[in-house]
């Protein structure tokens, strides 16, 4: 099977949307599928959007809100018989709301660039229920055109102790490392309040820091670590070395750092927004605050001040998320994918059939004797 990624994207970039599509494409080649990336930056990891028009692929993924000029004359060309797939990360409408920033025309356009791509995808992918749920009532697609599949985690062996980790971040021993991964200048983060519970609770007297990376929209103080940009590779350390992660949004999908978070062991405390309730079974596996997030200096300090309870929650969080390694989210794709292929060989053959040409049959490598992950 030939897949080709398509999406308006800096590849090279770092964020949850980049990182998703990486790891994920990486776990499909491994699996036996070929997998290329076309986004908006040609070098690296990616070729320009608009060299996928001189390459025959069985299968295009589309990924996100931002659908361009360059991804619609893809889809609007290509072969009858290549299937299409679609993932929304999110809904912009959940955004917009979350944010109440109703004058941010992007947000709109967003909307109109999400319902018109899932409605063309043979296949829809949702990385929670809720986005499921919002696809049927927001976007109003029929259910059984969407699958949920979360995002994932690639296992680590190699990483370095934490307590080399933290004597290069300058943090003493009985100081508790709050972890807080994103970008912290989108004002649908949380910023401003971790920074402000967190001040609090220094000012009563608790030993901690808070590690930001990669550190934007957060002030400068002593207690503050900001670690700049980091790959993929180097974030394994990056969780080993800290205590507690935070995640304070008024908006999520499902947020990669949290899973990859709870897949290190982590004690997590988070907002119950999105597809983190999902995840987070509060007093089991973390810590969910309000809804209005008024208690999270309540519940940081708990975690803080007790070892005991982040041994207790990042154990059962590791064990909760086991099963989310990307391999395994690739399993999942792949089947998604064939669902896709068969609809759209469906269509050719009916489409044929009513013109009076007889039976098209698939194309090489769209059988369901394609390679693909190990278990389909």
């Amino acid at each position: 099977m030939r897949v080709a990624v398509c999406v308006d994207l800096d590849l090279n970039a770092v964020g949850g949307v980049e990182s998703h599509i990486y790891c994920l494409s990486e776990a499909m080649r491994q699996a036996g599928v070929q997998v290329d990336l076309y986004g908006r930056c040609s070098q690296g990891n990616a070729m320009p959007l608009d060299d996928c028009l001189s390459e025959h692929y069985d299968l295009i993924h589309t990924h996100g809100s931002a659908v361009n000029g360059s991804i619609r004359r893809i889809l609007h060309r290509r072969d009858a018989d290549v299937a299409h797939v679609h993932t929304l990360h999110g809904i912009s409408w959940y955004y917009l709301t979350a944010c109440k920033t109703w004058w941010n025309w992007r947000c709109y356009t967003s909307i109109v660039c999400e319902r018109h791509a899932a409605w063309r995808a043979d296949r829809v992918i949702a990385v929670s229920q809720l986005i499921a749920k919002g696809s049927h009532q927001l976007l109003r697609l029929p259910s059984g055109k969407v699958d949920v599949i979360t995002n994932g985690f690639t296992p680590t062996l190699d990483v370095n102790p934490s307590q080399t980790r933290r004597r290069a971040w300058g943090v003493d021993s009985d100081e508790t490392v709050v972890l807080f991964v994103g970008r912290g200048e989108d004002r649908v983060k949380g910023t401003a309040l971790i920074e402000s519970c967190l001040s609090e609770l220094i000012d009563q007297g608790m030993r901690l820091r808070l590690l930001a990376v990669p550190g934007s929209g957060f002030g400068d103080a002593e207690w503050i670590l900001k670690s700049g940009p980091h790959d993929l590779q180097e974030m394994a350390d990056i969780y080993a070395g800290s205590d507690v992660f935070v995640n304070a949004s008024l908006n999520e999908g499902m947020p990669l750092t949290l899973i990859e978070a709870m897949a290190a062991g982590m004690a997590v405390v988070a907002a119950p927004v999105g597809g983190i309730p999902e995840l987070i079974r509060n007093g089991k596996n973390g810590l969910l605050t309000r809804k209005d997030r008024s208690d999270l200096k309540f519940q940081l300090s708990r975690l803080i001040e007790s070892q005991s309870l982040r041994h207790q929650l990042g154990s059962a969080a590791r064990h909760d998320v086991r099963n989310l390694t990307w391999n395994h989210i690739a399993t999942q794709t792949f089947s998604t994918y064939e669902k896709a292929l068969q609809k759209r060989r469906g269509r050719v053959t009916a489409r044929s059939r009513t013109r009076g040409r007889g039976t098209v049959g698939p194309e090489p490598g769209a059988s369901g004797a394609t390679p693909g992950p190990a278990g389909t």
